[in-house]
């Protein structure tokens, strides 16, 4: 089976733009991967895995590379409506002195110890998964092509607005699409968080583990 890394590769390369794509296989945290992150003027985060968007929060302060995340919400409407209940898309970037993914609830820390789990020990989380510690997969999030590919104008216009500041004022980049509206979106640390409202991990690049991560 063709990785989708390989696949954006080999139309990118089809355009003739000039540019060359590196593929990558492997969880960011492999060493190949985060080697590769950390030489990266700019990420664009457009996982749906909840570990990863942790891991690329932590990179975005240890090494002041800015994390353009992005998301897409879908959800439908419960009998006896019928239709879309929300479809909503978020593009939030990540830098100091800017607030963290963490404190702004865009990530579940539940569902990425349970991802951790599954990609460090398969067994034990189907063993966890039967006795029901762990919540099940397989719950459909659908995306339709035509939304994903406006989320991504999203988050370009978002770097260009980083570059040149072309914006009137700064609006947040949360839409929701069944009420064509583009909505301001702000939040505070909250002042537990280690990441983004104490400076400790601020641009410390290397450390003894990576990110300061243990395990």
């Amino acid at each position: 089976m063709v990785s989708k890394a390989d696949v954006a590769a080999r139309e990118i390369a089809r355009m003739g733009l000039g540019v060359r794509v590196v593929p990558l296989k492997g969880w960011v945290n492999a060493p190949h991967v985060r080697d590769a992150l950390k030489s990266c003027d700019v990420i664009f985060c457009c996982t749906d895995d909840n570990s990863g968007r942790i891991f690329l929060n932590r990179l975005a302060y240890f090494y002041f590379i800015p994390v353009i995340d992005m998301g897409l919400a879908m959800a439908v409407a419960k009998p006896p409506a019928s239709g879309m209940a929300d479809i909503s898309a978020r593009v939030t970037t990540i830098l100091p002195p800017e607030t963290c993914l963490l404190c702004r609830g865009a990530v579940d820390t539940d569902l990425a110890r349970e991802e951790d789990l599954g990609r460090r020990n398969p067994t034990e989380y189907d063993r966890q998964k039967r006795e029901a510690y762990v919540r099940g997969e397989g719950n459909p999030n659908p995306a339709v092509v035509t939304f994903t590919t406006e989320v991504a104008c999203m988050a370009v216009n978002e770097l260009l607005n980083r570059i040149v500041g072309y914006r009137k004022r700064e609006m947040g980049s949360r839409r929701r699409f069944l009420f064509c509206e583009d909505r301001a979106t702000s939040a505070s640390p909250r002042n537990s968080c280690p990441i983004c409202a104490s400076k400790l991990y601020w641009g410390i690049g290397d450390t003894e583990h990576f990110l300061d991560l243990v395990g």
